[in-house]
């Protein structure tokens, strides 16, 4: 008896050894768009975050309104290089705006578990797109993307 516990023991452990552990998500495209490039507008990660999720502030101190989609992606930098994480998610999205008024600061909720599942240790940011409320840009190509970076360890 006692040898058949030890062998179904054993076989357990080489089965989770030999399963996927979790090892997170894989590394996509190399992103080579500049971030924090809208002077007043920035973003942090605020208080705890956890391997799953992080709540960010977003500051506006210009006299403009911006907004974005609550969508965002999650980035991870390898060799002084940023890579976009790829996005497992499959399911139905559907996005709310979030408005950065003018002289203002707001704080967001990103829970990119369903997109990525947690992350391993390692040195990431949370992007939005970001564009004025009133359109007012000439230059139909001009973006502003927002990041705060953070660390898992």
């Amino acid at each position: 008896m006692k040898k058949l516990l030890c062998l179904a023991l054993a076989l357990l452990l080489l089965l989770s050894a030999c399963s996927d552990g979790g090892d997170g998500p894989d590394i996509g495209k190399e992103i080579t768009s500049e971030v924090n490039t809208l002077e007043g507008v920035c973003m942090e990660v605020t208080g705890d975050f956890t391997t799953r999720a992080a709540t960010v502030r977003v500051v506006n101190d210009t006299e403009n309104d911006f907004v974005s989609d609550s969508l965002f992606s999650v980035q991870t930098e390898v060799d002084g290089k940023w890579y976009g994480l790829v996005n497992e998610y499959r399911g139905d999205s559907t996005s709310e705006m979030n408005l950065y008024a003018r002289n203002k600061s707001g704080e967001y909720f990103c829970s990119w578990d369903h997109m990525y599942g947690p992350l391993p240790e390692g040195h990431y940011r949370i992007v939005f797109y970001v564009w004025d409320a009133q359109y007012r840009y000439s230059d139909a190509d001009e973006r502003h993307y927002v990041a705060a970076e953070f660390y898992v360890e």
